[in-house]
């Protein structure tokens, strides 16, 4: 395929926005836009530089055609395929070697962490429930908060490294789009999180704890709703304590923030000097053993915990289940408006004209074509061919507003089987048929044509009551 791309472009040297897209979608392993440099920069190497010089003439514009090409591409996302996600990340780092500079350093200073203050394997099995289920259930997070230096980031920055570019970092300060970020996310990591610096707002972060849709205002680009937010890992300095508008605590907003997580956690002390392994930090990003430390806690315990087992494993199979309902519905609505969009017209053909079933087969639209007239002779153009009376349909025939008469009898369309008339053979449906003559109707004689203005009179009748109404009328023309 290079070689075929690497020919192509010789031969045109012209690259479009549409050729990169192209290549986005024949390689699924770009997932962000470091990756495409890297891919281009590649490309230079065996000879083929118009992507690279495409992107360097793009400039800042680049990330954002990027971004807008990888939501083009983007699936229909819903809580089982967050799911399915999530645990393909999670099987990948099980099978990724050992990174650490000693094999098996970060297991061992995790134990040593637990050890001191709390429960290795319920932190486990609610990171593993995390993973799970996501935001099915309201109280799926987990807070850690506590003194600085007590291993809240050793808990945390693995599965930043194992998720990367599908883990929503904690906005900055002053951000003015701070939910830009949040398409297309698997898990939320917030480290060193403090209220009154959020860019966020509360009440909006309470939703995304809670799981339900909110609005995210894009720089260039319109608003979209996420629907699906993903679920949050946060740590803190202290305990988390809503103020009001007095400066007093505020109870109420307090208990809705915890009652959000499964899991609060603080870490009272710090890991004293003696304790501390220089070397731990350079063990974060070893995505295996954290996978495999977790993995072990969440078995043991889940025997200990069999009722929160079969509450994760209920809302795990009521994931699946409402997942493959909706394609169903979605499947029978879509058939309902095709076979609406298939019937409505050809029901409106065939009302329009009786005879149109005898002209066309069942399946074909009626297409009339209009008649083309002389506007240079409207005396022919009442009179016709001659073969029968033609009324002028331009012009809605009224009575003479000074004249009382009778009302004009209804109009009457015969149908197929009023008289007797030849039967036509069927013709393709390609071929476009006039409709077939109609019975003549009861002349009645129009006004004028309208680029003949008529001449009027004005007979006063009275203060305030002014009557208009022609001089002549139209003469008879046949």
């Amino acid at each position: 395929m290079e070689k075929r791309l690497r020919g192509k472009l010789a031969r045109t040297q012209v690259l479009r926005p549409w050729d990169f897209f192209q290549v986005l979608r024949r390689h699924p392993s770009i997932e962000t836009y470091n990756d495409l440099i890297v891919w281009a920069q590649s490309q230079q190497k065996h000879g083929v530089p118009q992507y690279l010089e495409f992107m360097t003439r793009q400039g800042g514009k680049m990330s954002g055609l990027f971004k807008a090409w990888k939501q083009l591409m983007a699936k229909p996302v819903s809580q089982k395929s967050q799911r399915e996600e999530r645990l393909r990340y999670w099987q990948a780092s099980r099978q990724a070697p050992c990174s650490c500079t000693t094999p098996g350093r970060l297991r061992s200073g995790l134990d040593a962490l637990m050890v001191r203050e709390k429960d290795g394997e319920r932190f486990g099995y609610f990171v593993k429930r995390l993973i799970r289920i996501g935001t099915a259930a309201k109280n799926c997070n987990i807070l850690l908060c506590g003194a600085s230096n007590a291993g809240k980031t050793a808990l945390t920055r693995p599965l930043m490294a194992m998720f990367s570019h599908r883990c929503w970092m904690r906005p900055n300060k002053g951000d003015t789009f701070p939910l830009e970020s949040l398409q297309d996310k698997l898990i939320s990591c917030w480290q060193d999180w403090r209220q009154n610096s959020c860019p966020v707002a509360w009440d909006t972060l309470l939703l995304l704890l809670e799981g339900e849709a909110v609005v995210a205002a894009c720089k260039g680009s319109a608003s979209v709703v996420i629907s699906e937010p993903p679920p949050f890992l946060i740590t803190c300095q202290e305990r988390v304590v809503p103020l009001d508008a007095n400066g007093r605590p505020n109870v109420a907003e307090k208990d809705a923030f915890h009652n959000r997580f499964a899991l609060r956690w603080h870490l009272k002390c710090s890991i004293p000097p003696s304790m501390k392994d220089s070397q731990m930090k350079m063990c974060y990003r070893c995505v295996r053993c954290y996978s495999d430390w977790v993995d072990e806690k969440h078995a043991a315990y889940a025997e200990k915990a069999p009722d929160i087992e079969a509450e994760t494993a209920a809302l795990e199979s009521a994931i699946c289940q409402e997942d493959s309902r909706v394609p169903a519905l979605q499947e029978e609505e879509e058939e309902e408006v095709l076979s609406g969009a298939t019937t409505q017209p050809l029901l409106a053909a065939q009302s329009a004209d009786p005879r149109s079933s005898q002209l066309q087969p069942s399946g074909a639209a009626v297409r009339p074509q209009p008649v083309q007239l002389d506007e240079s002779n409207p005396a022919e153009e009442l009179k016709g061919d001659g073969s029968e009376p033609f009324q002028d349909r331009r012009v809605r025939p009224r009575l003479e507003p000074a004249v009382a008469s009778s009302p004009a009898p209804a109009e009457e369309f015969p149908g197929p089987e009023e008289g007797n008339q030849p039967s036509q053979p069927l013709v393709p449906s390609h071929v476009e048929m006039l409709p077939a003559p109609r019975t003549p109707e009861p002349w009645t004689p129009p006004y004028p044509p309208p680029r003949t203005p008529p001449v009027v009179s004005r007979a006063v009748k009275g203060s305030g009551w002014v009557e208009v109404s022609p001089l002549h009328a139209r003469r008879d023309l046949q």
